[in-house]
């Protein structure tokens, strides 16, 4: 069994016997990066802006 998870792109080169493994190997990247996009921002904004959102949600 020869697997080499990704190539760089998020494609997989998986090749195990087991079918729908590397299709669930190629999705794994997107999803990750589509997470650091969606999260990243309001992650930068709290860790900037501490003390106005230290004790909740501040009033805007």
């Amino acid at each position: 069994m020869q697997i080499q998870l990704f190539n760089g792109w998020g494609e997989s080169n998986c090749r195990s016997g087991q079918g729908g493994v590397g299709a669930a190997l190629t999705d794994y990247l997107p999803a990750l990066h589509n997470l650091f996009s969606a999260g990243n921002p309001p992650v930068q904004e709290i860790a900037t802006h501490w003390g106005e959102w230290r004790d909740g949600v501040p009033q805007r």
